[in-house]
């Protein structure tokens, strides 16, 4: 009994090869079949548009809170001692940050005033 075991289990071994090879190439073939078929759908193409222009506007978002959090309160008075970031805030105004851009203008009106 024992023999046949164990030529049933070694025999077995190149057949689970075989079929799981086979299961292997009609698995990528389906991926292809898929990746071709969605590669051209324009659905798709606007859905991804759509995620990159919000993506876009997120980190702008995330730029301006940045800018708020690092900016902190500049109405108490241990802040108000501390010479401004002139520079930094200019270059975040640049780069298309839109509080950075208020507060240069801010500035230059108090600039203007004194």
């Amino acid at each position: 009994m024992e023999p046949v075991l164990v030529i049933g289990i070694l025999s077995s071994i190149p057949i689970v090869a075989i079929l799981s090879n086979t299961l292997l190439k009609i698995k990528k073939l389906e991926l292809e079949k898929i990746d071709k078929a969605t590669k051209d759908d324009p659905q798709l193409l606007q859905v991804v548009s759509a995620l990159v222009k919000e993506n876009a506007e997120l980190k702008k978002r995330v730029e301006n809170v940045e800018t708020i959090v690092t900016l902190g309160e500049g109405n108490t008075p241990q802040y108000q001692s501390l010479p401004p970031q002139n520079q930094h805030i200019e270059k975040l105004a640049d780069n298309g940050n839109e509080i950075a851009k208020i507060l240069v203008e801010r500035q230059q009106v108090k600039n203007k005033q004194r």
